[in-house]
């Protein structure tokens, strides 16, 4: 009678032992898919943080080129009134 107590003490014993090993693993699969997702997270903000720079660099060379681009109006708009000018000076010329 004792042995057979003694064995099922035993297996009682290994059956917590397995119980407690099983859920460390399960606790320690459940951490390790924590900290992907965390560091997926973390991945995909970076990726994100580096699309904003781009874009706001992309931003940053339209506008440089819209100031350009007016600059170069301003001066056609400058030369064509001194074009006007000339013509209208010539044409006073001509009459007299």
């Amino acid at each position: 009678m004792k042995n057979s107590e003694v064995t099922s003490k035993d297996k009682t014993t290994e059956e917590r032992q397995l119980r407690l090993e099983m859920n460390r693993a399960a606790a320690m699969r459940s951490r390790n898919k924590k900290r992907m997702e965390m560091l997926r997270l973390k991945s995909l903000v970076v990726d994100l943080n580096n699309e904003k720079v781009l874009l706001e660099l992309k931003l940053q060379q339209y506008e440089m080129l819209m100031q350009a681009s007016y600059g170069e109006n301003n001066m056609l708009k400058v030369e064509m009134t001194q074009l006007m000018l000339e013509n209208a000076v010539l044409k006073q010329n001509l009459k007299c």
